[in-house]
């Protein structure tokens, strides 16, 4: 009369089929967080250009990070987008003077900054602070334009000044 149950060998097999399942869908759960992240990080970067430009629209111009000097760019791009800027006085708290009532432009998600050295700044799914900065750069009639660049340094969080795997507006 034969024993009933699976041998040493029918037990490792089974064993090593799960495992190598197991391993295929922790690498598909790794490939769509990561392509997740990318996506949040594309609509933060996008979010906050187009608070950029309703920024200028109000004021006529970019804010300039180096307004703020004693802020990093990602600290001031906090500042001018979640700040609400008013012509009425009194003020109240959190409010800055200013020649139009205009902000806060957006609403960050808790997800979307950190707050460093008692200052707000704006940052990405990988916890690197996004890229603001104001460039100067000749038009179509050689007069000099100004227009802010904002990215995100990407999965590799290395700043590649906007190229390779950063994620800025439209890329």
């Amino acid at each position: 009369m034969r024993n009933r149950g699976f041998t040493m060998l029918e037990l490792m097999v089974v064993i090593g089929i799960i495992a190598l399942l197991m391993a295929a869908l922790f690498a598909a759960l790794a490939k769509i967080r990561q392509r997740t992240a990318i996506g949040q990080a594309r609509n933060l970067v996008e979010k906050c250009s187009s608070a950029l430009e309703t920024y200028r629209l109000n004021f006529r111009q970019y804010p300039d990070p180096a307004d703020v000097p004693s802020y990093t760019s990602a600290q001031a791009l906090h500042y001018f987008l979640s700040t609400a800027f008013r012509k009425d006085t009194p003020l109240k708290p959190g409010e800055v003077p200013a020649t139009i009532n205009m902000g806060p432009l957006v609403q960050f998600e808790e997800r979307d900054y950190r707050v460093q050295s008692s200052r707000t700044e704006v940052i990405d799914p990988w916890g690197t602070p996004l890229v603001f900065r104001i460039l100067t750069i000749k038009d179509s009639s050689n007069l000099d334009m100004t227009v802010p660049q904002i990215y995100s340094c990407g999965v590799n969080k290395a700043d590649d000044n906007g190229l390779l795997d950063d994620i800025s507006p439209g890329k």
